[in-house]
């Protein structure tokens, strides 16, 4: 690659940091060659672990959400009512009431409503 005056400004840019990076990237797949292999066994280990952080990563959001939708239950209900939304907005102040009857319960589940 030979780079002059005419060449692109990225290619000027970055000119001198290339050959850094690719002894980097060398390194990197040097580094990959000699890795172990590893088993199905540990692979479906870590998938679950995944998935179950996710969950509740997920169920710890939504219970957030839901906490935060509770405070604004009026205004959320008025403005569907006002767009509309006459069932969402019911169903909303269903959801809105089993939870505010149920948040001291440690069962109680914003998901499962």
């Amino acid at each position: 690659m030979t780079i002059d005056k005419s060449s692109q400004s990225s290619r000027l840019l970055y000119c001198k940091e290339i050959p850094t990076y690719k002894q980097h990237v060398r390194e990197f797949y040097g580094e990959i060659t000699t890795c172990r292999p590893v088993s199905e066994a540990e692979v479906d280990a870590a998938f679950t672990k995944n998935k179950t952080e996710t969950t509740l990563r997920r169920r710890s959001a939504l219970y957030e959400l839901f906490n935060y939708a509770c405070r604004f239950s009026e205004e959320l209900r008025e403005a569907l009512q006002d767009k509309g939304y006459r069932d969402l907005a019911n169903q909303f102040s269903y959801i809105a009431d089993v939870g505010e009857n149920n948040s001291d319960s440690a069962a109680f589940d914003p998901v499962k409503v």
